[in-house]
């Protein structure tokens, strides 16, 4: 995330019993929410639409299966 430009804002919340809040990444009006949980793991939250517009395309760069980014 930071080379996109995003910086940490925050304070980290240590696990208590199956889940952690990380800082949240910011960056000119947008805003992701991090943390981890004990089931699903790492996850990264969008706060508002243009938010989610950019998790999707970096989800479609970075995490997607091939056949999925080219969406076929």
């Amino acid at each position: 995330m930071f080379r996109y430009g995003f910086l940490r804002w925050g304070v980290y919340v240590p696990p208590t019993t199956d889940d952690a809040v990380y800082p949240s990444f910011v960056r000119w009006g947008m805003r992701i929410h991090s943390g981890w949980d004990n089931w699903i793991g790492y996850d990264l939250l969008a706060a508002n639409q243009r938010t989610d517009a950019f998790l999707r395309t970096f989800y479609a760069r970075h995490c997607a299966p091939k056949a999925v980014a080219r969406g076929a």
